[in-house]
């Protein structure tokens, strides 16, 4: 049986906590309630207020004199949190509508809740996301969601985003392992210049630590500078607003101590460091994937704005080759494109092919001899590089 309670943030002692260092039970002998887990609405709304509101009053948003994204860290390591966006508190809309629209520019609200989703995943805590935010939807107990609305490009984007990001949750033992022990986290930066710039360090005993870093902000930043240990450290998963460049991976010299990215606006990233208890370098999504998972890899530097690229194959996880229901590819740099797919279920091979979306919907498939084939693992996440229209 698992307890957990929705209270009041401000209510203390509700669940079994140790009396430790970083918690406000260090050094007080107190008795709590003897729940398992703890709804924090406070840091739901805080995070709704956030980017519920638009970019230019983001840098002046404090909770009790503390930057608003930064203020759960003040507290997080008193009570054992469940992180929730639900129902009952997005007043009865979508984590897609409580995201401010910039000029009534829908797309500022769905990189907005990609950020969002990042934010939360890598923070310390229990993620909780009802159906249908995967797709912008609201989840209610009055009708059933709209599914058919996942087949719309951006929220089948929004999608895989959820898709990736919980992929990596369970994978990557410093996001989840030490959720309730203060040296779990490090604060890079807390927004200290007042440019909406978050960046911290996730940790877990015997796992390569992970540095996230969001910008929600509209204006990029260029050559940010994150202190990194050597070696090489992996980019596992980046969003922005439209189109942004960040590179696969990044070598740290043992003389510089330092590695710089550039943020795009709305952007948030998640790097690994290298491994440090195994051989083998860093640990890149093929060495946290699951059996039957696919990373697709393809570039097409002829590619026009607008256009949108997509992996189209014989399973129902691929479209069952109608275009309409393929997955759709982002682009982290300005000719590749690339996704993460779960094809457990699609069985020993896979059949598959790539093809062009243009703004009015007309398909164009990759002038190509036959399919694509692969090849699923039973160990680990299988790679798959190509060029369009090229075997």
């Amino acid at each position: 049986v698992l307890l957990a309670a929705e209270e009041s943030t401000n209510f203390k002692w509700v669940t079994s906590r140790a009396a430790v260092h970083g918690t406000e039970r260090h050094s007080v002998q107190v008795q709590d309630l003897g729940f398992h887990l703890k709804w924090n609405m406070g840091f739901t709304y805080d995070a709704l207020s956030y980017f519920g509101s638009e970019a230019a009053k983001r840098p002046h948003m404090e909770t009790f004199g503390t930057k608003k994204l930064a203020w759960y860290l003040v507290y997080a390591f008193n009570e054992r949190w469940v992180l929730p966006f639900s129902h009952d508190n997005s007043h009865a809309r979508s984590l897609l509508d409580e995201m401010h629209a910039e000029e009534n520019n829908s797309e500022t609200q769905f990189a907005s809740l990609r950020v969002l989703l990042m934010y939360t995943i890598a923070m310390p805590g229990r993620p909780l996301f009802f159906m249908g935010s995967e797709i912008g939807e609201i989840w209610s107990y009055q009708r059933p969601l709209l599914w058919e609305l996942a087949e719309q490009s951006s929220k089948q984007q929004l999608k895989q985003w959820m898709q990736q990001l919980l992929h990596l949750y369970r994978k990557l033992p410093a996001l989840h392992q030490a959720d309730d022990e203060d040296e779990s986290f490090e604060w890079i930066d807390k927004d200290s210049a007042g440019r909406c710039i978050y960046a911290w360090k996730r940790r877990a005993k015997g796992a390569q630590d992970v540095v996230v870093i969001v910008n929600a902000s509209l204006t990029p930043l260029a050559g940010y500078r994150i202190n990194a240990s050597k070696g090489k450290w992996r980019c596992l998963a980046n969003t922005s607003l439209g189109e942004g460049s960040v590179p696969a991976d990044v070598d740290v010299a043992p003389e510089s101590s330092y590695f710089t990215v550039d943020l795009p606006a709305y952007g948030a990233q998640l790097w690994a460091a290298p491994q440090l208890e195994r051989a083998g370098g860093y640990a890149s999504t093929d060495a946290i994937g699951e059996a039957g998972w696919v990373r697709f890899g393809v570039r097409h530097p002829g590619l026009p704005k607008g256009h949108e690229l997509r992996v189209v194959g014989a399973c129902p996880e691929l479209g069952t080759w109608q275009p309409a229901a393929g997955v759709v590819l982002s682009s982290s740099e300005s000719s590749l494109w690339s996704s993460i797919v779960d094809l457990s279920s699609a069985g020993a091979e896979a059949e598959f092919k790539f093809v062009t979306v243009s703004p009015d919907t007309s398909v164009t498939w990759e002038p190509i001899d036959g399919n694509r084939h692969l090849k699923l693992s039973s160990s680990g996440t299988v790679a798959v590089a190509a060029d369009f229209g090229r075997k």
